[in-house]
């Protein structure tokens, strides 16, 4: 083999390392799919009403490092403190935990609820192995962009009367599924 060949080999195995290194960096594991199949990861609470529900699967490249999410956007006639044990109750018998720290009040805290108000301490995020899973509830401010979006479902909320709006948010940043059972 001459130089030019031999330079243009050794660049070619450089190429092609550099795109099985890349073509690595950026596998979307685990899919939405497997976030899906989480017991408790598609929780929303009996009578919600659902703006908007979606999914992004996780990214990793040289760039970035972004955990994959599921979202759901939905309102209910139910008081905070009876949403966030539903949840509670829904997610502990599936094998999540209350993430230590988040016992939080609510912040801003629902109209009624005053700041120092027992009743708003309630759980606001669980963990099971590599996911998280945390329930905020949302302003009149922070709705107007779904009730905007989805005006069927706006329509659908005032009909139904609902009091609290809630986003639950799964994210989950390992390498491997969260177990499917327990």
């Amino acid at each position: 083999m001459d130089r030019g060949t031999t330079r243009q080999a050794a660049t070619a195995a450089t190429l092609l390392g550099a795109a099985l290194v890349l073509g690595g960096c950026t596998s979307s594991f685990p899919s939405v799919e497997d976030m899906r199949a989480i017991p408790g990861a598609g929780s929303v609470y009996p009578g919600s009403v659902v703006y908007d529900s979606s999914a992004s699967p996780p990214e990793r490249n040289l760039m970035a490092d972004n955990s994959g999410t599921l979202q759901t956007v939905a309102c209910t006639t139910a008081s905070v403190p009876e949403l966030a044990q539903w949840f509670d109750d829904q997610l502990e018998a599936v094998g999540w935990k209350v993430a230590p720290g988040y016992q939080a009040y609510w912040t801003p805290p629902p109209t009624g609820v005053g700041s120092s108000s027992l009743a708003a301490r309630v759980p606001t995020d669980w963990e099971r192995e590599d996911a998280e899973l945390v329930l905020t509830v949302l302003s009149d401010q922070d709705l107007r962009w779904f009730r905007n979006k989805h005006p069927d479902a706006a329509a659908a909320a005032a009909r139904a009367g609902c009091s609290t709006s809630y986003r639950t948010l799964l994210s989950m940043t390992g390498t491997r599924p969260a177990a499917t059972s327990r």
